[in-house]
């Protein structure tokens, strides 16, 4: 039995050390920020406007696909009005790369789910009549990108089409598709 265990601890420690060192696991962070552009009958409600955002892409050799945690916060401007609707999201989603990870630009396909946070402000004829339709509620997203080294940089172009149920003023489902480029560092 001891030479059994010895020679697990043996293999376990070959097999630790045969890793190349690039297929260790790896936390980057980046930012990113784009355009949004609302689709269905959210689109008919708002116009175009933009997003920022910051992320964490977590890889590892033992998966075939990369973990994304990111934070997104998107502005549109209200349709007729001065006003805007507002969609913070926190998503976790799962990046998976088909092609080959040594490719000057390689295509990845994006997936997941998350809290989305849409705030309408409809003014009235006085700042005190002003009504807010905020809700909180689980969406999901999917799409998809390119990555690309630029200048020594880690860098993406992302399109994802998210959905989620919304609140009162804003009927059915808030629709929109965020279009970025984002450096992870």
């Amino acid at each position: 039995m001891k030479r059994l265990s010895q020679l697990g601890v043996a293999l376990l420690l070959a097999g630790m050390t045969a890793l190349p060192a690039n297929a260790q696991t790896s936390f980057k962070i980046g930012v990113s920020g784009g355009g949004t552009i609302p689709v269905g009958a959210f689109g008919d409600l708002n116009d175009a406007g933009y997003n920022f955002g910051a992320h964490a892409l977590i890889t590892s050799p033992f998966f075939p696909q990369d973990f994304k945690i990111e934070l997104q916060h998107n502005r549109m401007k209200l349709e007729g009005t001065d006003t805007n609707t507002m969609v913070t999201s926190a998503t976790l989603n799962l990046e998976l790369n088909p092609g080959s990870a040594l490719a000057r630009v390689a295509l990845y396909l994006s997936a997941g789910l998350g809290g989305y946070y849409v705030k309408t402000a409809l003014r009235g004829a006085t700042p005190t009549t002003t009504q807010y339709d905020n809700v909180t509620k689980f969406g999901l997203n999917a799409g998809g990108g390119l990555r690309f080294a630029v200048a020594g940089f880690n860098t993406f172009l992302e399109a994802r089409y998210h959905r989620v149920r919304s609140g009162r003023f804003v009927s059915g489902s808030v629709t929109y598709v965020p279009v970025v480029f984002g450096v992870t560092f």
